[in-house]
């Protein structure tokens, strides 16, 4: 159980972190659609955590299903008469980790595909610069 406490912590540590790289490269930018699209990527990535975190539940076979992604908060197991459910101590930090899970994947891969896309530009912004000399 600590050790599931200690990984739940770390990811949602790293989820801010992300998080507030993010919003630096949107302030860096000075540009609106940059952050129209961070603002949208963030809200996709709370509904996808919503979903899959707290909503959704996964049946690894006939007889085991648990509630949660990347961390369960319940597992199901079907006994002679009826499903009996193991729930963690703490569930509610759990939808958090889980809900911030997804947000922290998004951004990182948002942040990945701007910068590539702003050093293109630079670049080609550059090549432009060098045929006009």
């Amino acid at each position: 159980m600590i050790v599931l406490l200690i990984i739940s912590l770390a990811i949602s540590a790293g989820t801010v972190i992300i998080f507030v790289r993010g919003i630096k490269t949107v302030r860096s930018s000075h540009n609106a659609i940059i952050g129209i699209t961070f603002a949208l990527a963030v809200v996709i990535a709370l509904a996808i955590g919503i979903k899959f975190g707290i909503c959704y539940e996964f049946h690894l076979s006939n007889r085991v299903r648990f509630n949660g992604v990347p961390i369960p908060i319940a597992v199901l197991v079907l006994e002679k008469d009826g499903w009996t459910d193991f729930v963690i101590p703490f569930p509610y930090l759990m939808y958090v980790v889980d809900v911030l899970f997804s947000v922290g994947i998004i951004v990182l891969l948002w942040i990945i595909i701007l910068k590539c896309l702003m050093k293109l530009k630079s670049q080609k912004q550059g090549s432009l610069h060098n045929q006009m000399n």
